[in-house]
């Protein structure tokens, strides 16, 4: 019998965790992923789009400063203030 693991695609067992009985949707995934960023939200791109373009922008050093003080990244990006808004 071999004793290699078999390995597959789900991150879940890539790093060892269980697999999740609940999957959050995407919305909460990317709030999750921008609070990871609050510390390093100079790094953070958003893409909005407007009719058939596409408008890319690093977040302002000044705003990002100002807007902490209302809470993290994904908070800010649920309200709408930097981006956020469905297309």
């Amino acid at each position: 019998m071999s004793t290699k693991t078999k390995h597959r695609r789900d991150s879940t067992e890539v790093v060892g965790l269980p697999r999740p009985e609940w999957h959050p949707g995407t919305p909460m995934l990317r709030q999750i992923l921008l609070n990871a960023l609050t510390d390093h939200a100079h790094t953070v791109v958003v893409c909005e789009k407007d009719g058939a373009t596409s408008r890319l922008a690093r977040l302002d050093t000044a705003q990002i400063a100002r807007w902490k003080e209302f809470g993290s990244l994904g908070t800010l990006w649920l309200s709408g203030r930097i981006g956020g808004t469905r297309w």
